[in-house]
């Protein structure tokens, strides 16, 4: 269980549903200030949420804001994690500076 994320070039990064809800509060923690998804095609009514897996949109300059977030809570704060979560968390930093936008599904 988790989330696909696709971006322009059809790529998809998987992240487990814990791993994506704890970088999404990492990256607040770090000065993200998130804008919200943009809604799916079929959906009637729309808040923003990131956490559906509809197919709603996350814009790059949103994504850009978010590995900036990211990267400061590495260089911040960098006893916090693991190596093994620090790779992770660089990993899906670099999936979101090569995207111009991502669907969550």
């Amino acid at each position: 269980m988790g989330y696909d994320l696709v971006n322009q070039k059809n790529e998809v990064y998987h992240s487990p549903l814990i791993a994506f809800r704890e970088m999404i509060d990492l990256a607040e923690r770090y000065g993200w200030q998130p804008m919200g998804t943009l809604p799916p095609e079929d959906a009637q009514e729309w808040d923003g949420n990131y956490f559906y897996d509809n197919g709603q949109i996350v814009t790059g300059e949103d994504l850009k804001a978010m590995a900036d977030g990211l990267e400061r809570a590495l260089s911040m704060s960098p006893q916090l994690f693991l190596e093994e979560d620090k790779a992770q968390i660089r990993d899906f930093i670099n999936f979101c500076r090569e995207s111009d936008y991502l669907f969550i599904y």
